[in-house]
């Protein structure tokens, strides 16, 4: 739901039945949604400890697991400049003071390597949770209208690799991963979290029964030895949107209002 406009470039969008709100770009950059919110549903109800949202944008994922897990303090990382003022001024909306005092946002390179990870606040061993929605698009495939479009959705050389590295650096030992991706991308990620991470799970979402997956939901354990998990897919509709808009599963449903998490 939007609620009212800051301003010709932005809106203010309700989620989880506008238990928060986010300010986002109206027309230039990533807008945040349904991605958002099924990665941020896998993170379970009763989590404890600190989360990093890797890539974060103007901070749905993140917002959505602090508004679900009270006993969490959630830190969103993002580059781009202008993103990273939007997640800012979206914890620091008056409709999300319930949220603020676990929301810290960081402007922040996720490809970098080493200690010089530590002055954009990624610190080695400090978080138990994280979440990231990648650039997942091969970049010579990207045609995005919009520079900061561009930088959200296009996945340069090595980068992946660079994340899950960066991933591996912040997590406390058997961290839990997740990060929802193109299935085109699953043997890239197989390969960068080759000695980092295990116990691998990976959760299909198909946009209705029958067809073929879009995107994938992968967890990861740092420090996992367990083999790696084909599970159940998610079905995101009952019948293909252009029938008559396509209602949501009951299961998707309750995510999308705050009322359940995805098992992973």
């Amino acid at each position: 739901m939007k609620l009212s406009k800051l301003n010709l470039e932005t809106t203010i969008d309700g989620f989880l039945d506008n238990s928060f709100f986010a300010v986002q770009p109206q027309k230039s950059g990533h807008r945040s949604g349904l991605d958002a919110i099924l990665l941020a549903a896998t993170i379970r109800d009763a989590a404890k400890g600190r989360v990093a949202d890797l890539g974060s944008g103007s901070g749905v994922a993140g917002m959505a697991v602090a508004q679900r897990c009270l006993n969490v303090n959630v830190d969103l990382f993002e580059l781009n400049p202008r993103m990273a003022n939007y997640a800012h001024q979206s914890t620091q909306l008056a409709q999300n003071a319930h949220l603020q005092d676990r929301l810290s946002v960081f402007e922040a390179d996720i490809t970098v390597s080493g200690h010089a990870r530590d002055q954009y606040g990624l610190l080695p061993n400090t978080y138990d949770h994280i979440i990231s929605n990648p650039p997942y698009n091969d970049e010579s495939l990207q045609l995005a209208p919009s520079e900061d479009k561009a930088q959200a959705h296009a996945m340069t050389p090595d980068m992946l690799l660079k994340w899950i590295k960066t991933a591996a650096y912040i997590a406390t030992h058997k961290a839990e991963l997740t990060l929802i991706m193109r299935p085109a991308n699953l043997s890239e990620l197989l390969v960068a979290l080759q000695g980092r991470f295990g116990s691998i799970r990976v959760k299909p979402i198909q946009p209705v029964s029958g067809v073929a997956a879009i995107l994938m939901l992968v967890r990861a354990v740092k420090g996992g030895k367990a083999p790696l998990e084909l599970l159940e897919p998610v079905i995101l509709r009952d019948h293909p949107p252009k029938e008559d808009g396509g209602h949501f599963t009951s299961d998707v449903e309750e995510i999308l209002r705050g009322r359940a998490c995805l098992e992973l």
